[in-house]
């Protein structure tokens, strides 16, 4: 997580981003989230990675697809376009950090999480039998 950046509830965050409408050239990703409600997200390799950090080491099995990621109150729902990856949970508690910078997706039941970047960027992290996977692509 970033360093000096609270995390505020959904409610909190909403609020906070969508008091004047951001609609335009200038919105970010986060911002079309709160404006619209969802966000299409796509990732850059087709499957997860045991690092996606310096490219993709330790290729998974496990399928990454695109998915709609919808935000109703404290609730985020994630909707794949594709097949879901095995055992994944579709839907987690929201939190964001006060100054807008990210969302975090914390998936229920598991430490599943998925961060968007205030750019449009984000990480998919599943835990699986004791071993973390990662995708990573873009939310628009």
């Amino acid at each position: 997580m970033q360093h000096g950046a609270a995390i505020v509830s959904a409610a909190a965050w909403l609020s906070l981003v969508s008091l004047p409408s951001t609609k335009g050239s200038d919105a970010s990703p986060l911002d079309d989230l709160a404006d619209s409600g969802s966000i299409t997200c796509k990732p850059a390799i087709k499957h997860f990675c045991r690092n996606i950090h310096a490219g993709c080491s330790g290729r998974s099995d496990i399928k990454a697809g695109p998915f709609v990621l919808s935000v109703t109150g404290e609730t985020a729902d994630l909707d794949f376009k594709t097949a879901s990856p095995p055992e994944s949970p579709t839907a987690g508690f929201v939190q964001a950090a006060d100054d807008k910078s990210y969302v975090l997706v914390r998936l229920r039941p598991d430490a599943d999480y998925i961060r968007i970047e205030a750019d449009g960027r984000y990480s998919f992290r599943l835990y699986r039998r004791g071993t973390a996977y990662m995708s990573r692509g873009t939310c628009r």
